[in-house]
């Protein structure tokens, strides 16, 4: 079974959620103490999760930039907090937000170098549901763009996983068939669920492989060796 192009998703994936999780509560901290919250960071941390998290219920039908979303919150936290948000404001909140994606999330263990092994054998891409402004300065600081010929995210297609709509763009711009590809993800519902109905075959990261090395196996063993 040989297939001609790899699939990922990022986030969760190829990058950790823990990084994400460390990253967001070092901007909450940042908000706490700039703006002399009696709050915690944790607990404004899980008003924005839940606050984005509402707007995500029904990103497969149509996408909510994530960030917005957020800036949203952040409005809605100083407010209840009788603090007058202003252009400034949002402007720190910005650029606070994406300072600290681009430079604090972390990859997984060995994920940079299996994928600079792998591009050499397959046409890779990704498809994810991470905003543009977060994905590609991301990419470009592990020094990894360059190993995919296209990203596609929701941002730029309008829908998120695992509406097929965007597997169907990503396949469309790799000029490929869905027998012909594998979709690599760590979500059941958004990546596994979206890859299987739309006729890709596909690896659940984190339950049929533990990590990269055995990701890295198990992808030579089912499509470069033939299964």
């Amino acid at each position: 079974m040989v297939k001609k192009g790899l699939f990922f998703d990022f986030g969760g994936t190829i990058v950790t959620d823990e990084s994400d999780h460390r990253l967001h509560l070092m901007m909450t901290r940042e908000i706490v103490k700039k703006y002399r919250l009696n709050l915690t960071p944790e607990e404004v941390d899980a008003f924005f999760n839940g606050f984005v998290k509402a707007r995500l219920l029904t990103s497969h039908e149509k996408w909510p930039i994530i960030i917005n979303a957020y800036k949203n919150a952040f409005t809605i936290l100083l407010t209840a907090n009788k603090i007058l948000v202003g252009k400034e404001d949002l402007q720190y909140f910005e650029s606070l937000y994406l300072k600290l994606h681009k430079n604090y999330t972390e990859p997984f263990p060995n994920a940079i170098d299996v994928l600079r092994e792998l591009s050499g054998e397959f046409y890779m891409a990704i498809i994810s549901d991470i905003d543009n402004n977060i994905i590609f300065p991301i990419l470009e600081k592990l020094n990894i763009l360059n190993l995919f010929k296209h990203i596609t995210t929701s941002e730029e297609v309008g829908v998120g996983k695992p509406n097929p709509k965007i597997f169907e763009v990503a396949l469309n711009k790799a000029g490929l068939k869905p027998e012909d590809a594998v979709y690599i993800g760590n979500s059941l519902k958004h990546d596994v669920e979206g890859a299987r109905k739309i006729g890709m075959d596909y690896i659940h990261f984190g339950e049929e492989v533990k990590n990269w090395i055995e990701l890295k196996n198990e992808i030579i063993r089912r499509y470069k060796n033939g299964g």
